[in-house]
């Protein structure tokens, strides 16, 4: 029986947010420095930032910066979901009926948003092809679902609130174009990077799927951060914060691990293998033993 629960340590989560803030930083030094020739690389950065800020968003949802649920909630409120216009109540309601029903239709409101867009095999040059579509804002039509989703479950003063003191703090730094910037980052390089992290968490499982992964340390740069990857560890103990994934993924030696390459080739590495019957059957495992 696998046990992490320790004291949840507040710095662990502040010091990841504080970089997570310099990375959006540097992104707007960059455009105040170089002008529009660097706006691109600007967007990219803060498109980055925003989806870490978000994954931060995410343990704070689960509550698991600190015990006391008041403080765990308006830290999390005020420094990850406000700067992406919603609020931490209708995420934590959508992102708890995706734990109970992973990969249910009609159940699991994360197969709603996906709307059928995300499917493997897929070849690189297909994938990093659809990634460039996303930063040039091709696929803003999903990332409005997503927002009129979210935004109808969420008070609107938190979205307007940031909009107002963001263009104005912009506004008398004399860098109005950084409003700009962060507001045109989301439906493309936010998007973008979020696009390849759906991939990794269980696209073309059966219900309560998750992959297993690996990934090299430019593919957690830039779409997997914080230990994101580690999806079926947190999937088997959602009570677990993010910094204590890796130890928790040696608890499991018995479970196939596969690399981001393998994923992109996934059916036909399952077919020929077994892998997907493989962890299945570890996944089933691992929930006779914790209610064992």
């Amino acid at each position: 029986m696998v046990n992490l629960v320790k004291p949840l340590r507040m710095h662990r989560w502040l010091i990841p947010l504080l970089l997570d803030y310099s990375l959006a930083a540097l992104a707007f030094v960059i455009a105040g420095v170089w002008g529009w020739v660097a706006y691109p690389v600007s967007i990219l950065l803060l498109g980055i930032a925003q989806h870490r800020i978000a994954i931060l968003g995410h343990d704070a949802a689960h509550g698991l910066i600190c015990r006391n649920k008041k403080v765990n909630n308006l830290l999390g409120q005020l420094l990850c979901f406000w700067p992406l216009l919603f609020d931490i109540d209708a995420y934590r309601k959508f992102h708890w009926d995706h734990h109970r029903h992973t990969g249910a239709d009609g159940l699991d409101p994360e197969m709603h948003l996906k709307q059928d867009n995300y499917h493997l095999p897929i070849t690189k040059k297909q994938l990093y092809g659809r990634f460039l579509f996303d930063m040039i804002g091709g696929s803003i039509k999903e990332f409005v679902n997503l927002s009129v989703y979210m935004g109808k479950r969420s008070k609107p003063l938190w979205a307007l609130s940031f909009m107002a003191l963001a263009f104005t703090a912009s506004y008398y730094a004399g860098h109005v174009e950084f409003f700009a910037l962060y507001m045109i980052s989301k439906p493309t390089a936010f998007w973008a990077v979020f696009r390849m992290r759906i991939y990794t968490e269980h696209t073309e499982l059966p219900v309560d799927g998750t992959h297993r992964l690996h990934l090299s340390l430019w593919q957690r740069f830039l779409f997997a951060p914080h230990y994101t990857w580690m999806h079926w560890e947190h999937h088997q103990h959602p009570h677990v914060p993010f910094w204590q994934l890796p130890a928790l993924r040696l608890k499991y030696n018995n479970v196939p691990v596969i690399s981001f390459n393998d994923l992109l080739n996934w059916n036909k590495r399952a077919k020929l293998t077994g892998l997907e019957e493989e962890m299945a059957l570890a996944a089933m495992d691992m929930q006779v033993r914790k209610t064992a």
